[in-house]
């Protein structure tokens, strides 16, 4: 399946993929240990009198579908030619070290999800990509031979309703040398790519032809002593490198330096230029398994962004955001706290937990059935006015959930009380162009000494008697 976020996690640069199966997507990321999960998130970068510090976190509306081209890193960024997208995501792994779930999010909700499935033997057998409301956009099924090798992708894409097939062929070595994509009928052939091998066997080359076999481009690969990926370059079908990709490495095999030299540095496009040459370097901070836990990106020797993960292993798992059990009539009451909030979720389940405390957010989603509930809590150094403050994150709101096909309407705001303290109430009428659905949502937002709260949640009956339960700790 070709998805924005298999390529970075995957030794396969600009499609071509080796398929190598003794490695883990853990070894192809560059991690150390048995790990459970990854939490990364990015923020700008503030550059004072040469101390850097985290500034705003970084987001883009257009997510990552406004791209030119992609490549991966054993950084594991999300890059374009003429800039850099990231958001946040979470990634999580079994205990053989590969991908099960990767969540990719936006201002703190949902932005896409990807489900990997594996056999008995730990081959993948099935990949899964949806959207934010939880429709399948993609999936591959794939089919092994006798020697757990890849045989046969089958894809399919609901936004275009198109079936296709790729077909793998390996050689007497058990390398991979060939890869077909067949066209939507499948008989004919769209696109066949063949690779070659060095001694060690590392991919060196992959070239593309097109439906009548002729050569369209190719791709060369070359390594240093530890078979790190030092120099990538891409040749068009008139024999001409158009893009020279070239990489250094630190000692425990991170990229601490990355740069394309391209044939045309700028390209104007609708009147806009794009500049495709770049140069990046990367500073890291690690942890005691020599994992990076805190990235500088640094663009013409500038600080630009920050990234900081948080990494949970399966021998030490991490303790934040714990939920807490207490026994009542016999009963067990599991509630979760959100600053002075604390919240009952017995019967309901988180899809986010979401705790950063160096920017003092913390956002919270549960689901119960179709009931859904979001309690946020920040801070707001521009903002005081509560009704200010109400108008913004609603607005906010709204406009992150349209591309979900949830579309808000307001239909009433009133001052009022919410557990005796003076809050913004407003109303929503709510339509789900996927489903045709009709319902009702509310918004209340509400200020405890610095932190401001908006809880959203739709008006049912689960719902209301949620957001009653709710108990403030001031």
């Amino acid at each position: 399946m070709k998805n924005i976020l298999l390529l970075f996690i995957t030794m396969s640069f600009f499609g071509c993929e080796t398929h190598q199966e003794n490695t883990t997507d853990l070894a192809n990321l560059n991690l150390n240990g048995k790990i459970k999960s990854i939490t990364e998130v990015s923020y700008e970068a503030i550059d004072e009198f040469g101390k850097i510090s985290k500034g705003l976190k970084y987001r883009d509306d257009n997510s990552i579908r406004n791209r030119l081209d992609l490549f991966p890193s054993n950084t594991g960024f999300y890059k374009l030619e003429n800039g850099i997208i990231l958001n946040d995501f979470f990634m999580q792994f079994n205990e053989y070290g590969n991908l099960i779930e990767i969540d990719n999010f936006l201002d703190g909700f949902p932005n896409e999800k990807y489900i990997f499935d594996y056999n008995d033997k730990n081959r993948k057998t099935e990949e899964r990509e949806y959207n934010r409301s939880g429709k399948i956009n993609n999936s591959s099924k794939y089919t092994y031979n006798n020697k757990n090798q890849i045989i046969q992708e089958d894809l399919y894409v609901k936004s275009t309703d198109i079936n296709r097939k790729f077909t793998y062929d390996y050689n007497e070595n058990d390398e991979l040398i060939g890869k077909t994509m067949f066209s939507t009928n499948g008989q004919s052939i769209d696109l066949l790519t063949k690779f070659t091998y060095n001694k060690q066997g590392l991919l060196i080359e992959s070239k593309y032809s097109n439906s009548n076999n002729k050569y369209a481009y190719k791709y060369n690969y070359f390594y240093d002593k530890n078979n790190n990926l030092i120099k990538l370059t891409y040749t068009d079908n008139k024999g001409l490198i158009q893009q020279n990709y070239q990489f250094k490495y630190d000692e425990n095999n991170n990229v601490i330096e990355e740069e394309l030299i391209h044939s045309q540095d700028t390209v104007t496009t609708y009147g806009y230029k794009t500049n495709f040459s770049y140069k990046y370097n990367y500073k890291y901070e690690l942890d005691k398994l020599n994992n990076w836990i805190k990235c500088i990106l640094l663009v013409d020797n500038n600080p630009k962004f920050i990234f900081e993960r948080e990494i949970e292993y399966f021998d030490q798992p991490k303790i934040k955001n714990q939920e807490i059990v207490n026994i009542e009539n016999n009963q067990e009451i599991k509630t979760r706290k959100v600053n002075n909030l604390t919240i009952p979720i017995n019967g309901w389940e988180i899809l986010v937990d979401k705790n950063d405390e160096d920017i003092k957010l913390h956002n919270l989603i549960l689901q119960n059935g179709e009931n859904i509930a979001s309690i946020l809590s920040t801070t707001n150094k521009y903002i005081t006015d509560l009704r200010e403050y109400s108008d913004y994150q609603n607005e906010k709101f709204i406009r992150n959930m349209k591309p979900g096909g949830l579309f808000l309407t307001s239909k009433n705001i009133t001052q009022g009380k919410y557990k005796n303290e003076n809050s913004i109430i407003e109303e929503f009428d709510a339509f789900h162009e996927p489903t045709g659905q009709n319902s009702k949502m509310i918004s209340i937002t509400f200020k405890i000494n610095e932190y401001f709260y908006t809880i959203f949640y739709n008006q049912n009956t689960e719902t209301k008697k949620l957001i009653e339960d709710i108990q403030i700790n001031n």
